[in-house]
């Protein structure tokens, strides 16, 4: 309803106790702040997204950066993350790892700039990937601030890796 008003019934001794009444928040699927976290962050949309969703960038996010820096974004449904703004967005991690893609998943990026985080030994920087990574017109750069990883994706026994468009890697 266009006016935020909600019809109820009562009805004569009927008590309105333990009644709490509250909007429900909805995925937007649309990322409309660099934050981290919190509500319209990269790391909120994609928790609330079906399986099958498309993560987008608000125009307001035109070449900004996205910071990921309290822990990597695991990835566990099918999920696309699809910039169509230029200058694109850069999704960038200064904590160990960004993304991981659990297995039996598929996770497609497309359009977007990413800049890996640290790594611990055998995994990967940008990506530890045990699922389906598509990447599509994706580049990926090593993060300066950090020495020299030993991967930037890594793709464990069972998964695949797509690289579809102009993709490429600055090390």
């Amino acid at each position: 309803m266009e006016d935020d008003t909600i019809p109820v019934t009562l009805t004569n001794g009927e008590q309105d106790g333990q009644n709490f009444f509250i909007d429900g928040v909805l995925c937007p699927g649309i990322v409309n702040t660099p934050n981290d976290d919190g509500y319209g962050s990269l790391r909120y949309n994609l928790g609330c997204a079906d399986p099958g969703d498309t993560i987008r960038f608000h125009s307001n996010m035109t070449g900004d950066i996205v910071s990921i820096s309290s822990t990597p974004i695991i990835l566990d449904k099918d999920v696309v993350i699809l910039s169509t703004l230029q200058p694109t967005v850069e999704i960038s991690s200064s904590t160990n790892g960004l993304f991981t893609i659990s297995g039996m998943t598929t996770a497609e990026l497309r359009d977007l700039n990413v800049v890996n985080g640290n790594t611990a030994p055998n995994t990967g920087a940008a990506f530890d990937n045990f699922g389906h990574l598509i990447l599509s017109n994706v580049y990926l750069i090593k993060n300066p601030l950090y020495p020299n990883v030993e991967y930037l994706i890594r793709n464990n026994p069972g998964s695949t890796l797509t690289l579809e468009g102009d993709c490429r890697i600055q090390y």
